[in-house]
């Protein structure tokens, strides 16, 4: 049996954005227990009119009627059967605030052929706390910004195809935050559907996807929790026209997956079936996630028509691939100028396998188009790296190989400085220009120095990094993501001295036997 999901955020701590947070100007209640439609004597704790100083509404569409930006609406414990559509939008900085009441349950129940909860045209909206099950589909989002989703339980949508879920069309700067997806058909789909961040949920058992990313670019999937004994985890390709998607291809781009756990997926015969990751997209990032016991395969690079013709771009790196079955990484043999510059680097593999239980960790059959530069291979045989892999706790253990072994992702064009940065390969680094993820760009760290300087601008014609702060920089020198002790370390975790009480650069060498590492950079 696999270990529970860990808390939310791992593996690295994690700023949460609360895009949602301003001022307050009103509270308004929701409590269907009113014995009349509304009243301005509203009593908490009673629940109910006379003798207290609330505004409360029977019903939730009349205080969203009532709700103006910067409203707080509080719905008390109880259960709804009827789809909600919110009635108008907050402003920046003024959301219009829908939450359960502290300690209460809010149900949202029995909605058959609606989403429970419709979001079109709207803005400056925010959803905290409601429980959504055994609906046909939990929500849509449509031609809206600026929504949070926040610390609600979707369970149980019944739909099938991409309504089953919880789905964004042509939606941007949507917030999804530390909530519990289970038992759908596609979990959740952006679709058509740039610049939203989904950090910190649980995603379990999807009939079809946990995730979908259609011709969506620049979205951040980071800090989340994945598990799959039905199908696969995630998919990342274009748009050919199914259900209401357009035909968009070569439209899927620059979207990242960092420090997410991707647990398990259910066994296949083949290694493009139900991988933890499908990707099909373009120049998109993968880096710092756990793979383990995915039994379709971990991460798969893919080419097929018509929605996954435009496959190349891609950098991953400082993944740890455990125990996956159907090979950790693969890829198919697709040839062509829409397959290729994909290079994998510092990535630890351990103890994965072939769809038959062969002793193979990587099945990729175009070696021209993924690239594999500079990871570490540990066979069956060796030692294990981590803390307590039967626990899958896959931190990197006290004192091993693997500490400082991981190389630089990138090199200086030129000696200088300043905050303009010229290096050989932008196209490792993320920076989120709209204001959605907390982070904004990457914080980065050069070969051989301490000073760590923000990405601020990325050039991807001239391959010019803008810098928070200027740095002093020689040709060739290596440039990689902020780590600890003298390089960069091999897979998810980066080793800290206060995470076990040891410095990183003095804690004795333990070789591995059957490590390989494959190439320098």
């Amino acid at each position: 049996m696999l270990p529970p999901p860990p808390a939310a955020g791992a593996p690295g701590a994690l700023a949460r954005p609360r895009p949602e947070a301003g001022i307050s100007v009103w509270t308004l209640y929701v409590d269907h227990q009113l014995l009349r439609p509304s009243c301005d004597d509203y009593a908490l704790e009673r629940r109910a009119c006379g003798g207290g100083a609330g505004t409360a509404y029977r019903t939730l569409e009349d205080a969203s009627r009532a709700a103006m930006p910067g409203t707080q609406v509080v719905v008390r414990e109880g259960t709804f059967t009827r789809p909600f559509a919110p009635a108008r939008s907050g402003t920046p900085g003024a959301f219009v605030v829908y939450r359960s009441h502290p300690g209460e349950t809010v149900t949202f129940t029995g909605i058959a052929e609606e989403p429970a909860l419709l979001i079109k045209d709207r803005a400056y909206l925010a959803f905290v706390g409601f429980t959504v099950t055994d609906v046909g589909s939990w929500g849509r989002l449509e031609n809206a910004e600026w929504i949070t989703i926040r610390g609600n339980r979707f369970t149980a949508a019944r739909a099938r195809g991409t309504r089953g879920g919880l789905k964004l069309v042509r939606s941007r700067h949507t917030v999804i935050v530390d909530n519990a997806f289970e038992e759908g058909n596609d979990n959740l789909v952006v679709q058509e559907s740039d610049r939203n961040l989904v950090q910190g949920n649980v995603f379990r058992r999807g009939r079809h996807s946990l995730l979908s990313i259609r011709c969506g670019s620049l979205n951040v999937v980071r800090g989340n929790w994945f598990s799959n004994e039905r199908q696969k985890a995630a998919e990342v390709y274009d748009c050919e026209g199914v259900s209401d998607a357009p035909v968009r291809l070569d439209a899927t781009r620059r979207n990242l997956f960092e420090d997410n756990v991707f647990a398990l997926t259910r066994g296949a015969g083949q290694p493009h079936r139900y991988n933890g990751i499908q990707y099909a997209g373009q120049f998109g990032i993968v880096r710092r996630n756990v793979f383990h016991d995915n039994h379709g395969g971990g991460l798969r690079f893919h080419v097929y028509p018509q929605e996954a013709l435009h496959n190349y771009g891609h950098r991953v790196y400082r993944n740890t691939f455990f125990m996956n079955r159907c090979f950790a990484v693969s890829s198919s043999a697709g040839r062509g100028a829409h397959f290729g510059d994909t290079v994998l680097d510092g990535n630890l593999f351990y103890r994965n396998t072939g769809c038959a239980g062969q002793p193979a960790q990587t099945g990729v059959e175009n070696a021209a188009a993924v690239v594999l530069r500079h990871n570490a291979l540990l066979d069956a045989a060796a030692a294990s790296p981590f803390r307590d892999a039967e626990a899958r706790d896959l931190r990197l253990r006290p004192g091993v190989a693997l500490v400082d072994a991981g190389g630089f992702l990138a090199r200086t064009m030129s000696s200088g400085s300043g905050t303009a940065l010229a290096v050989d390969d932008v196209k490792w680094f993320f920076l989120d220009s709209a204001g959605v993820d907390p982070a904004g760009g990457d914080l980065v760290q050069l070969e051989g120095d301490t000073v760590r300087a923000r990405i601020v601008g990325i050039d991807y014609i001239t391959g010019v990094l803008t810098l928070d702060r200027p740095l002093t920089f020689t040709a060739g020198q290596g440039l990689a993501l902020a780590y600890e002790g003298r390089a960069p370390d091999m897979g998810a975790y980066e080793f800290t001295a206060e995470s076990t009480g040891l410095s990183p650069w003095t804690a004795p060498g333990l070789a591995f036997r059957g490590l390989r590492l494959s190439g320098r950079r």
